[in-house]
């Protein structure tokens, strides 16, 4: 759940479009942009787009939707790019905290199964894909010859009961009579004998408020019982890694405190559905220290500013949280495009989300290349894509205008409906100048390429 699944406060019937600032924008771009092969991202195309993002703590690096291939294979080559040249040190990733402990032991000490660890169910199935392995096999690769080995990070807290059994596990080695009361306690959410993790979101929808509570304040005392250890506890090799285990545990209940059965639905709307974001963002932060790191994640996550109304509003993403704590050490690259088929779940904006187990994945072909989207102003160009530096864009009046005025940008998660495809802004129509300082564009892109078995 994130604040783009959410009706804007400012939300708009239609995207106003003006022919003649698109015509402007469209050569500003034939002039200033990078053209580049969309089939075959060579080092010589990135090189320019590295050299733009040097100096960054943070770069947030999108994809326009969980289910196309052009946007994350270009990802992955641009992480790749960024290792090379030395300009990061860490890929923090939008995902669960025991899925980047995975990836990080198999990418510095070769831990592990690389197919296992990405179809763990810790692990979000849409980038079970080539692009995201191929990605995780590179880093591997890259710290068996490397002089500082390439970190990885999962800044996510979706999996609280995995989290919390990690954390347990530590503290009865140092407080056994406290570690039995809270894993009785925390028993039900918790996995089974087989390992098997428990879906957290259906977990809490099927529960009633003293269940919940019951668990939450279990979960309160874990953090507090770690985060206040004595010195000795500190000692450990695993201290930071439980702390950081029962800290994201507690967050999922909280980011979740109003979906169990009877709960009040009357809430801050833009308070509860930002708390993922704000606490992915402290997570990474925290996370990297000092480092320097690429963020695998979605554009709408991503991205550093939104609308000027739902910011005042109070809505919160991850890219605007980060930005707000590094100003200019934090960088955009976000992605849109023409044409696409993507790989996700046709489901109905009306119907019930499906637990992660039962979700169906379809090819669905969708279109971004009309008047008010932003493919239209890119399908004109010659070539398959292109990347602009919307900060090297120069001021007049025409520009100005299609640089203000919000434009679809084509973004879809796991799901779409395509009967209502861009006809409501939740979050999707985006200005130009606003949240990313690069944009790539791909006229066409394929189905992400998933693995067997997602």
């Amino acid at each position: 759940m994130s604040w783009i699944s959410i009706a804007a406060a400012a939300a708009i019937a239609t995207v106003p479009y003006n022919a003649a600032d698109e015509v402007a924008a469209r050569a500003w771009i034939a002039k200033a942009g990078h053209r580049f092969d969309a089939a075959a991202t060579s080092p010589a195309d990135l090189a320019p787009l590295v050299k733009r993002l040097a100096g960054a703590r943070v770069i947030g690096i999108g994809e326009a939707t969980h289910g196309t291939h052009q946007d994350e294979a270009f990802k992955a080559e641009l992480i790749k790019a960024l290792v090379r040249a030395g300009t990061i040190d860490t890929v923090a990733i939008e995902c669960n905290r025991a899925a980047g402990y995975g990836f990080d032991r198999y990418v510095r000490f070769g831990e592990g199964d690389p197919a296992a660890l990405i179809r763990s169910p810790n692990f979000f199935s849409i980038w079970r894909n080539d692009a995201f392995g191929g990605l995780l096999l590179w880093l591997r690769a890259w710290n068996q010859k490397a002089d500082k080995p390439i970190r990885v990070v999962g800044i996510d807290n979706q999996s609280t009961g995995v989290d919390a059994s990690v954390a347990l596990a530590f503290l009865s080695r140092h407080d056994s009579q406290t570690a039995v009361r809270l894993r009785d306690a925390m028993q039900a959410l918790l996995p089974n004998a087989n390992g098997t993790p428990v879906f957290l979101y259906d977990w809490i929808a099927k529960s009633d408020r003293a269940t919940f509570d019951a668990i939450f304040k279990a979960a309160g005392e874990l953090e507090t019982r770690l985060a206040d250890a004595p010195a000795g506890w500190r000692d450990d090799p695993d201290y930071s890694e439980a702390t950081y285990a029962a800290k994201v545990a507690r967050q999922g209940l909280f980011e979740f405190d109003h979906e169990y059965k009877g709960a009040d639905k009357k809430f801050d709307e833009a308070e509860y559905y930002s708390r993922r974001d704000v606490f992915m963002a402290a997570n990474l932060v925290e996370r990297i220290g000092d480092g320097r790191t690429a963020l695998w994640a979605h554009d709408n996550h991503v991205a550093s500013a939104f609308s000027a109304a739902d910011e005042q509003a109070g809505w919160r993403n991850l890219g605007w949280s980060i930005k707000a704590k590094l100003k200019g050490g934090y960088q955009t690259v976000g992605f849109t495009w023409s044409r696409a088929t993507l790989n996700v779940v046709n489901l109905p904006d009306a119907a019930r989300n499906p637990s992660v187990e039962t979700r169906v994945y379809s090819d669905v072909p969708l279109r971004n290349d009309r008047p008010g989207e932003l493919g239209h102003l890119f399908s004109a160009l010659p070539g398959e894509a292109w990347w602009i530096d919307m900060r090297t864009r120069p001021h007049s009046a025409a520009l100005d205008r299609w640089a203000a005025r919000p434009a679809w940008r084509g973004w879809a998660g796991w799901r779409v409906d395509p009967a209502n495809w861009q006809k409501k802004n939740d979050g999707g129509a985006q200005a130009p100048d606003r949240g990313f300082d690069v944009i790539v564009w791909f006229r066409t892109m394929s189905p992400a390429r998933v693995w067997p078995g997602r």
